[in-house]
């Protein structure tokens, strides 16, 4: 799906037990051709497997603040091509990426830059996430202002920026979900190099 420069307004998409496999490019991308063009507001993927894409196995992007999600998706063995992150958030405005009951798993092909790749969001959730094969690397890269992770496990790393602070909170965190620059991670595990 793509807006172009003729500004296609899209107002929701939503895929619900599909399969994409062995796409030559993206398993599935609703964005422009480039991160600034098409108008996207509310995305979701459920129940969703996404396979063996030459490129990122989903790329998302929406504006406004609305939700854009995947629920209860596995995506496996994607960017072949040449390691691109299995699952791409792109510019958003004031948008909130979220991931739900998914698992992102390599067992063979390149290792990704970032498995998930969170970029221009103001808010992101991750909720029961599982992601194997980073080997070390990075298993989630994300920028956004504020973000509570629950229950991630990833054998690789969590990167953000340097103005971010990472809390590995007690039950009662979420009270401080609001703050800026504070990523709030309850029963999660990342193992680095």
């Amino acid at each position: 799906v793509g807006g172009g420069w003729n500004r296609h307004f899209i107002d929701k998409t939503a895929l619900w037990r599909c399969t994409f496999q062995g796409q030559g490019e993206n398993g599935v991308r609703i964005a422009g051709a480039r991160e600034e063009q098409g108008l996207y507001l509310h995305t979701m993927l459920r129940d969703c497997t996404i396979r063996e894409s030459g490129g990122p196995g989903v790329v998302l992007m929406g504006h406004a603040a609305l939700m854009n999600f995947l629920d209860h998706c596995l995506i496996e063995n994607c960017g072949q091509r040449g390691g691109e992150p299995y699952l791409r958030f792109l510019k958003s405005g004031h948008a909130t990426a979220s991931l739900y009951h998914t698992r992102l798993l390599r067992s063979r092909g390149p290792t990704p830059t970032a498995f998930v790749d969170i970029s221009g969001h103001h808010y992101a959730r991750l909720m029961d996430v599982r992601i194997v094969g980073a080997e070390g690397a990075a298993a989630i890269r994300m920028d956004a202002p504020q973000a509570w992770l629950e229950r991630v496990v990833a054998d690789g790393s969590l990167d953000l920026p340097s103005d971010r602070r990472l809390v590995y909170a007690s039950p009662n965190a979420p009270k401080m979900a609001g703050r800026t620059g504070l990523v709030l991670a309850e029963h999660c595990r990342f193992t680095a190099p």
